[in-house]
């Protein structure tokens, strides 16, 4: 799995992230001009890109790790809750989440194999723990902070997290504009920056899709 990964070429963000990697900055420069100290921009997913380049030109060595631990922390996963680890390895492959998720960018695939990580402390009530690794995937995605409502999704089922979350969702869908667009003005005030194109570009999902992986 981590040899499938990290020894593509093309397709989806590959190209960007092999264009950043070939064209990363020293180290020095990095800590320099400051990019590994803003929390809120990645700044892991910086710092090793810049530290693997300097000690390699081989981008295939630079997905190597993300790839490596990702396909670790799947397998755990599946080893740890499925009754079926193969069956549910299978579905995995067969609706292409594994495809999509090595397609995304390094820092999304990166913090994704943490929080797998940290799954299982949310589930046993350990969340001094599940928080400081939430945190470090955030440090390579800030996104990666909506992780830590997972705690919530612990609870009887159809209780009363279960209805709050669903009247959240409910309303940010209903008001999508407005609220979303006062997150991300709060983002930016506090120093972030997210991608107008990626909350407003009008794509949607097909209701299929959500259908498949709401089953």
């Amino acid at each position: 799995m981590a040899a499938f990964a990290s020894l593509r070429t093309n397709s989806n963000d590959t190209a960007p992230d092999i264009n950043g990697f070939r064209n990363a900055r020293s180290l020095s420069e990095g800590f320099a001009s400051g990019e590994y100290y803003d929390w809120m921009e990645n700044p892991l997913s910086s710092f090793y890109r810049d530290l693997m380049r300097s000690f390699t030109s081989n981008y295939h060595v630079y997905f190597m790790l993300p790839a490596l631990l990702h396909s670790i922390a799947l397998v755990k996963l599946c080893k740890r809750y499925s009754v079926n680890p193969c069956m549910s390895l299978l579905i995995y492959f067969c609706i292409g989440t594994y495809v999509m998720m090595f397609l995304a960018a390094f820092k999304q695939s990166m913090a994704m194999a943490i929080l797998l990580l940290a799954l299982p402390y949310a589930e046993e009530k350990k969340y001094i723990r599940y928080s400081l690794l939430v945190l470090l995937a955030m440090l390579f995605h800030f996104y990666a902070i909506v992780y830590l409502a997972v705690p919530l999704l612990f609870g009887k089922p159809w209780g009363k997290s279960t209805w709050l979350l669903l009247a959240i969702t409910a309303f940010t869908l209903a008001t999508y504009d407005a609220t979303l667009g006062a997150v991300m003005q709060n983002v930016e005030e506090m120093g972030g920056n997210i991608a107008e194109e990626e909350l407003f570009d009008g794509n949607s999902i097909n209701v299929l899709r959500v259908a498949v992986y709401w089953v």
